[in-house]
């Protein structure tokens, strides 16, 4: 019996209105069940999609994670809220991942086009990735500071962020991040060397191995196709 735990994004626009679940699906049988509803009324309502709906859902021995707006989400095996974690760096959570060999999981800051790592048995945040516009340089810093002078670049020249939105770490355990509106999948680490090449208009790109070579898919939006291709483009 194959399950996957699925999250939902509702941009309601009525207050009451539910925005956001968790489900336990039967890949096998197509049944689905609702283990969490978010129905918080003391939400954002301004902005496309705001701070509506469950992000991105990631598991780590007994731990299950998934992200809200500006805040990651701690469950227990029944899907009772444990704990929950934010800092002045979140804001527009899209994807979240986890390194599992290092404890980390690492969270897409859309709002500061950036990347924030948390330690997951010290339950605390480690860094805040700040990226450049085309995700070819990062800079690092305190994620429990206040990113005062990113949110002025970002109201004043929207042009200049990627709209970072997706974050993988592959199973060499390489850390890669990419945006709408940058045209590459690079590493945190090394974004100038360690690039994949993708059309701009994507989301979700994820790097498998198959005998060893890298293989890149990503859903092309633009385009509205699905995309099986190699790394150099």
């Amino acid at each position: 019996m194959a399950k996957a735990i699925v999250s939902s994004v509702i941009r309601a626009s009525q207050k009451g209105d539910e925005h956001g679940h968790i489900f336990i699906a039967d890949i096998d049988s197509e049944d689905f069940e609702c283990v969490f509803s978010l129905a918080d009324q003391d939400i954002n309502w301004a902005g496309r999609g705001g701070e509506r709906g469950i992000r991105g859902v990631q598991v780590y021995d007994d731990y299950i994670f998934a992200a809200t707006n500006d805040e990651l989400i701690l469950f227990d095996k029944d899907f009772n809220i444990q704990s929950t974690y934010t800092c002045p760096w979140l804001g527009g959570v899209h994807e979240i991942a986890i390194d599992p060999k290092e404890g980390i999981l690492y969270l897409t800051s859309t709002t500061y086009n950036a990347i924030v790592s948390f330690v997951i048995r010290e339950e605390r945040f480690l860094n805040a990735f700040h990226f450049s516009k085309n995700l070819d340089s990062v800079s690092v810093h305190n994620p429990n500071t206040k990113p005062g002078w990113i949110i002025k670049l970002k109201i004043k020249k929207g042009w200049a962020v990627s709209h970072l939105n997706n974050v993988q770490v592959d199973t060499t355990g390489k850390v890669r991040v990419s945006g709408y509106y940058s045209d590459r999948f690079a590493s945190i680490s090394n974004p100038q060397d360690e690039v994949v090449k993708i059309p701009r208009g994507t989301h979700n790109p994820q790097i498998i191995y198959e005998k060893g070579q890298p293989i890149v898919i990503y859903n092309d939006s633009e385009k509205d196709r699905l995309v099986v291709g190699k790394p150099s483009g």
